[in-house]
């Protein structure tokens, strides 16, 4: 079972654009917000919101890394 970070793993993948360095830095900035949600409940914060952080930082990666792409195509 991968609860849905199947998806986070071929962003990750989309992102690094068959570099492994960046394949790797990839993973670990999901990964890192992954753990930070898994903190902030520890804290009291409830789980609804902290299980939505990696998908949050996936889908703003996501926009970030694309508007770079289409600058260099414009």
């Amino acid at each position: 079972m991968t609860a849905g970070r199947g998806w986070i793993a071929l962003v990750a993948i989309m992102l690094a654009r068959e570099n492994p360095l960046g394949a790797a830095a990839a993973a670990m900035l999901f990964g890192s917000t992954d753990a930070l949600g898994l903190k902030l409940s520890s804290f009291g914060v409830p789980y609804q919101l902290t299980s939505t952080i990696p998908y949050v930082v996936t889908l703003i990666a996501l926009v970030v890394f694309s508007r770079g792409k289409m600058a260099t195509v414009a």
